[in-house]
Formats: structure tokens, sequence, C-alpha cells
């Protein structure tokens, strides 16, 4: 059944002026296929409200090119609402703007939802929010989409949330031009994420753009703001496949404290079984910002991969550092394959600048490079493993050029504590120009060094070749 949302009389006798201009509520209560006729201008009355509110199963609404907008400044408006245990539901081609709340809202025990074509511009919640924390959310499907500017004020945390949704999909989608200046403004949005992912198991993540946003965060004693570009926590079994996060920024005022942070992945509470395949964090910056540190991936990992990952050309200035991969402790069983951290470089309070920080406990990093990474103030480090987990195994990995303010804290590869791990065939070089800093603190055993002003003169740059085999 196909149902025209602006012909039907029993849908347009709910609006008290022309069918195009609506200041109630529309209720869809039966399954069909809806589709948009015109432009749907909306004055909501009600907080908390919605434009249009699905209360059947197996429902497709069409916009068919057009967009719902809201006139008016009443609070908490969705654009659609989706209401819990409902499954086969279709929301397609089109636009949901100037909404008060949330652009989309899929609740409790829904299941096969599909999110096809839409695109989302200034809703000031959030463009989607998927909450399955009173009841699972199965089969949600989020596909060639655009959230644009949405999450623009002060008391929202994040521009996409999904929450314990399984066996979901988000394909071919862009995440930019948020401007939100007002991060820790409120006890409430101490913590901001573009995409925002809690509990969620056996997901896809595929070709995701997350660019050209723009974030503010004031931070005080005991508030402390913590902006990250994607947030998981707590997420198992999951695939992020091609996620692009670049040319985003991060002004940061306040005090220092543990959690001011800006990541480009964010784990603060351990995710399991994920795998990262050609994630690339390019050219984002933290700038003036009295923060802790800025990282391209932060947080607890285990049993993971990553995959041809890439952190590149991103900046930090006035804080306590910068690193391209940085696990914390907890982190056991990861593979790192062919991930680069280059170019990225801090001018910190304190602090370093490493290309890969893991504390790791029986991981594997192999054919990974760190290069050209840099602190103005503190060390810098290609591959820093530090406390003392053990049985990690570095193969065929390569630091080079990596620079502190000077020679004696430009580092190539450093241990600390006894660890019993094997580091084998990696390749140091031209991290300062002191031989015994390429290798620092690696297991007896481990490592053949190599020392030569044979290769070319003293001064030379290969005149500090070191390698392990």
């Amino acid at each position: 059944m196909k149902i025209n949302l602006f012909k039907l009389s029993f849908i347009a006798l709910l609006c008290a002026t022309a069918p195009k201009i609506c200041s109630t509520q529309l209720t869809i209560t039966r399954p069909g296929f809806y589709q948009l006729g015109e432009d749907f201008l909306v004055s909501p009355t009600a907080n908390g409200d919605a434009v249009i509110r699905v209360a059947s199963s197996d429902v497709t609404i069409d916009f068919n090119g057009h967009f719902i907008s809201q006139l008016n400044t009443t609070q908490n408006i969705a654009g659609v609402f989706i209401n819990p245990a409902l499954n086969d539901i279709v929301i397609q081609n089109g636009l949901i703007q100037n909404i008060s709340g949330t652009g989309i809202v899929v609740t409790a025990s829904d299941m096969r939802i599909e999110i096809i074509n839409m695109t989302f511009t200034n809703c000031s919640a959030a463009a989607l929010v998927a909450d399955g924390t009173s009841g699972t959310i199965n089969n949600l499907e989020i596909r060639s989409c655009i959230m644009s500017g949405c999450c623009s004020n002060g008391t929202d945390r994040n521009v996409v949330l999904l929450s314990r949704c399984n066996r979901s999909r988000m394909l071919d989608c862009v995440l930019d031009n948020t401007v939100n200046t007002l991060i820790g403004i409120n006890t409430q949005t101490t913590q901001f994420a573009m995409l925002s992912l809690a509990s969620c198991s056996m997901c896809t993540f595929k070709n995701i753009w997350i660019q050209n946003n723009f974030f503010r965060a004031f931070g005080a004693t005991g508030q402390i703001p913590n902006v990250s570009l994607i947030q998981e926590s707590g997420d198992n079994n999951c695939e992020f496949d091609f996620v692009l996060i670049r040319n985003n920024q991060c002004f940061n005022t306040g005090t220092l404290g543990a959690n001011n942070r800006f990541n480009g992945f964010a784990a603060p509470s351990v995710c399991d079984s994920n795998r990262y395949v050609n994630c690339q964090i390019v050219s984002n910056v933290m700038a003036n910002s009295q923060s802790q540190d800025m990282n391209g991936f932060f947080g607890i990992w285990t049993n993971s991969i990553f995959d041809r990952c890439f952190i590149v050309s991103c900046s930090a200035t006035n804080n306590l550092g910068l690193n391209g991969l940085r696990t914390i402790n907890g982190s056991n069983a990861n593979v790192f394959n062919g991930c680069c951290a280059i170019g990225n470089s801090s001018f910190p309070i304190t602090g370093a600048t490493d290309g890969f920080n893991c504390p790791d406990t029986n991981s594997l990093f192999k054919s990974c490079i760190a290069a050209y990474n840099t602190s103005s103030v503190n060390t810098s480090l290609g591959f820093n493993l530090p406390q003392t987990p053990a049985h990690v195994v570095l193969y065929e990995n390569i630091a080079h050029r990596n620079q502190g303010p000077t020679n004696a804290g430009s580092i190539g590869f450093s241990f600390s504590g006894t660890r019993a791990s094997l580091v084998t065939r990696n390749i140091a070089y031209n991290n300062g120009t002191i031989a015994a800093n390429q290798f620092v603190n690696v297991n007896s055993g481990s490592q053949i060094q190599i020392t030569s002003d044979l290769i070319q003169t003293v001064t030379a740059p290969w005149s500090n070749l070191a390698i392990s085999q």
C-alpha cells in the first residue's frame, strides 16, 4: 500500500493549517509505504514530541527527495521517532533539518531498521540515536547518510549514538561540520563523541568519514572534557574498515586533568575481538589546549587486530604530548600489522611524542613504521613499551627520524623494566645521533646492534645505524 502523507485525509486532518505546515505530531499506526509529496514545515507545540512517530511494524517512509524542517524553538523535538519493539522499518531518500532534538530515534528492541540515503543538518541534540539499553536493537542498517552540523548545543554528547546494537551496519556515511563550543560548560557534556558506541556486538562500520569538525572544551577541577571522534565502550567482535578521521580541531581551555584528551578512536573500557582495517587519522589538531594529551588511538583493547592503520600529520600544542597509537594497561593479545605513525608533532608543556605507546601483554607488532615524529620539549620515541607487561613480539618494524629537542631525547625502540619479549629483525636509524638510543633496554639476547661509521662519515645519517636481527 502506497500512501502520500500530504494527500491522505486522515493525516491531513491532524494539521491545523495547510497540509505543508503542521503543529501536531503525525502518527503512523498501520503498515504501508508512506511517501512525502512535498516539503514539510513543522511548528510543534509539545516539548519532546516528534514530527513523525512510527507506531507500526512493516512501514516504509520515503521522503521522495523532500525535507522536514522545524520552524519554531519548541525543545527536544525528534524528526522521526520509532516506537519500541517494532520491526522492518525503512526511512529513506530525504533531509531532516533544523530539529531541536534528534533527527531519527530508534528505541529498545527494534529490529531490522534501515535508514538509507538520508541527510541530517543542524539537528541540535544528535543526528541519530539508537538506544538499546532497555532492550537490544538488532540488524540496524545506516547507509549512505550525511550528518552535517549536528549536535551544536551544550547539553548533548553525540552526533550518532548506538547503544546495545547487535549485528548492525553503518556504511558509506559522512559526519562533518559540527561546531560545538560549549563542551564542559554543563556537567552532562564532559564527554563528547561524533560517533559513540556502547556495548555493540558483531557490527560493521565501513567507509565512514569524520571530517572538518571543531570543538571547544572547558575544563575545571573535577570536570574534565574528553573529546573523541569515535568512542567505544565495551564493544566486541566489531569491524571498522576504511574509517577516515581528518581535519578535525579541538581547542581546550581549563585545568589539566587525567581525562582531558582529544582522540581519534577511544576505548575507555575494554573492547574485545575487534578489527580495524585501513583506518586513517590525518591532519587533526589540538590547539592551545592545556589538556592531557592527543591520541590517534587511545584505550583498552584485547584480542583485536589493527591492520594498515595510519596516524599521520597530527599536531598538538600546549599540552602533555601526542601519541599515534596508545593502548593502556589491561590491553592484551592484540596484533598490529602494517600500521604507521608518521609526521606527528607536539609542542607540549611537558610530555613526549610517541609513534606507538603500548604497555601491552602478549601482543604482536609486525611491519609497523614510526617515523618523523617530533617533540619540542620532551622525548620522541618511535616504539615505547613502558612498564612491565611481557611476552610482546616486535618483528620487522622500523623506527627512523623520530626527533626530540635533543639527541638524547630521540629514541627508536624503548622498553621500561624487565620484559620477557622477542625483539627481532627490526631497524632503527636516525633517531637523533646517539647509536645507543636506537634500541633502549631491549632484553639481552633479543638483538644484535651494529654501529658503524664506515657506511658514510661519522656525522652522516647512516653512521648511527642500529639493526636487530
